[in-house]
């Protein structure tokens, strides 16, 4: 029930004064009526206020929450750098980065975001948009335990020229130190990111020459992963300590490493599947892949025109079991040692479905060796193969 706007009682109806204070506005006349009014009016005026400003704080709330809504940030224009963009990017957000070469190491601090050109799936765009690393470390690093929802996509990634040494045929760089591990990403700490579309190129190290997956689980998928080398292990990929990583749609050509020219594998169980491997070479074992203490898939993958000096043109296997599933394996050339397109020895079981064979060769099997202590199973018609007596 309402109630009288000068004393306070309440009243029935619409009237805002009691009979009393009615009386007394008629006859104190317009001035006490006008001041009634004022006071009507401040009423109304302190409720619409209190609405208002509860209007204001859930727009404000909604607006200003770092988690309400996501930013796109420049690069150039927001920020000079793609690192001080990285400092100051959101969860969430996207740094888009426009065509030029960006001469800087960049680390995604554990971040939730996503890094990409502004046009990631033409390939004009990609081939112009670079990330030049000084050499001296990776120069992409995912090592603070990133997510799925870290994203890295649509750039070219690169690092300093690399050297050959005329009278060994090794490679170096003229940028010494030499990177022990991922000349140009650097995956560790149980990471995640997704890396797609992204041309990954000219990279060195000691191990993984273009990328190193260490005990983490990201999603390598849609690149090209070309001219990169190890002075050890892994021209292009080099997987270790139990990493899980996919990888996935990628084109691994001219790779170089002394052994896995393309891949290497060491105790850790990726899936590699519809991947190109084209040409890529390992002075001694495993020109497209080496996979050693480990049970991967490999499937639907082609490997052409890969070559190793010594054994396994297409792929090495010591102590392991991996499933090669509806991969054609053509055109490899295997070492003195043998084994064209695979060498399997050390206690490895590997077993073979649905799997092509065409135009490999070496001195000894041209398309599969196998040694006394391993095994082979799965469909293994019109294959040639060499059991070691």
């Amino acid at each position: 029930m309402p109630s009288c706007l000068k004393c306070g009682r309440e009243v029935e109806g619409p009237d805002f004064f009691c009979p009393r204070c009615l009386q007394n506005e008629e006859r104190d006349g317009p001035a006490a009526r006008l001041k009634s009014l004022f006071l009507l009016a401040r009423r109304w005026q302190i409720t619409l206020g209190m609405g208002l400003l509860f209007v204001f704080v859930l727009f404000a709330g909604w607006h200003f929450y770092p988690f309400s809504h996501t930013n796109r940030i420049a690069v150039p224009g927001c920020f000079s750098t793609i690192q001080e963009g990285i400092a100051a990017a959101r969860a969430g957000d996207t740094i888009l980065v426009k065509p030029g070469t960006y001469h800087e190491n960049i680390d995604f601090m554990g971040k939730s975001i996503t890094l990409r050109s502004t046009r990631p799936l033409d390939p004009r765009i990609v081939a112009s948009t670079v990330i030049q690393g000084n050499g001296k470390e990776p120069t992409v690093r995912f090592q603070n335990g990133e997510s799925a929802k870290t994203v890295l996509q649509g750039l070219t990634i690169t690092v300093g020229e690399l050297l050959q040494d005329r009278e060994t045929g090794r490679y170096y760089s003229n940028r010494p130190p030499v990177v022990a591990t991922g000349g140009i990403i650097f995956v560790a700490s149980g990471s995640a990111p997704l890396i797609k579309n992204n041309i990954i190129t000219s990279g060195t190290a000691e191990r993984g020459g273009a990328i190193y997956i260490n005990a983490s689980s990201p999603v390598i998928s849609n690149n090209t992963i070309s001219g990169n080398k190890a002075l050890w292990e892994g021209g292009g990929i080099y997987v270790c300590a139990g990493a899980k990583p996919v990888i996935n749609g990628n084109i691994f050509s001219n790779n170089f490493a002394e052994d896995g020219g393309g891949i290497y594998v060491q105790d850790a169980l990726p899936l590699i599947r519809e991947n190109v491997m084209r040409e890529n070479t390992a002075a001694y074992r495993g020109g497209g892949v080496m996979i050693s203490g480990s049970a991967p898939e490999i499937s639907g993958n082609s490997f052409e025109g890969n070559s190793a000096g010594e054994c396994g043109g297409g792929g090495v296997l010591f102590g392991s079991s991996p499933l090669f599933r509806q991969n054609h394996f053509s055109r490899n050339s295997g070492g003195w040692r043998g084994g064209g397109a695979l060498y399997i020895a050390l206690k490895s079981a590997p077993q073979l479905l649905e799997n092509t064979f065409t135009g490999n060769e070496a001195s000894l099997a041209k398309d599969i060796w196998v040694s006394i202590d391993s095994s082979l199973q799965g469909d293994l018609q019109n294959i040639d193969i060499f059991y070691q007596d």
